[in-house]
C-alpha cells in the first residue's frame, strides 16, 4: 500500500484518477438511496434535460457535502445550495484529522473538484436548479459501514 501511495504522489495525473475512482465507488454504494427523486422530477413526471441535470446536481451535492466537510470542516456555501423546492439540512459530517499529508491533500483536491461540479451544474441550470435535498451523512455511512462489516450492529460510523 505504501508503494502505491508513493507512486500516486509522484504522478499527479495518476493521483487524480485513483482518488476520483475511489470516491465514486464509495459514494455510489451509499448515496443514491438518500436522494429524494421527487425533487428532481418536474410536476409533469416527464424526464427531460433539466430533470437529468438536476439529478446529477443532487448527486454532486452529496459528494461535495461529504468531501468539503471531511477536508475543510465546513459545508457548501449558502449561495451554492438554494434553488427550486425545499432546501434540506445536512445531518452529520465533520472534518477528518488526517495524519498523512498526502491523504489530506487528496481529500482537499477532491473537495475542491466536487464544489466546482456543484457550481458548474448550477450555472448551467440557472433558475431551474433544485435546492440541496436533505443529506444524511451520519446514518448513510453507518449503514454502509455495518453492511461492510467495518463496525458492529450497534456501532455508529
Amino acid at each position: 500500500m505504501s508503494d502505491l501511495l508513493e507512486k500516486i504522489k509522484e504522478n499527479r495525473a495518476a493521483r487524480r484518477r485513483f482518488i476520483k475512482h475511489a470516491g465514486i465507488a464509495g459514494l455510489g454504494l451509499i448515496g443514491a438511496s438518500q436522494i429524494e427523486l421527487t425533487q428532481v422530477m418536474a410536476q409533469s413526471g416527464e424526464l427531460n434535460d433539466v430533470n437529468i441535470l438536476n439529478f446529477a446536481l443532487n448527486l454532486e451535492y452529496l459528494e461535495a457535502e461529504f468531501y468539503v466537510r471531511s477536508a475543510f470542516g465546513r459545508g457548501l456555501s449558502d449561495g451554492d445550495v438554494t434553488g427550486t423546492g425545499t432546501l434540506g439540512p445536512v445531518i452529520g459530517g465533520r472534518q477528518v484529522p488526517f495524519t498523512t499529508p498526502s491523504i489530506r491533500e487528496y481529500a482537499e483536491e477532491i473537495a475542491a473538484d466536487e464544489e466546482a461540479h456543484v457550481r458548474f451544474l448550477r450555472a448551467g441550470l440557472g433558475s431551474a436548479a433544485v435546492a440541496r435535498p436533505t443529506i444524511d451523512l451520519q446514518d448513510s455511512f453507518t449503514k454502509a459501514a455495518r453492511a461492510a462489516g467495518l463496525i458492529g450492529p450497534m456501532d455508529t460510523f
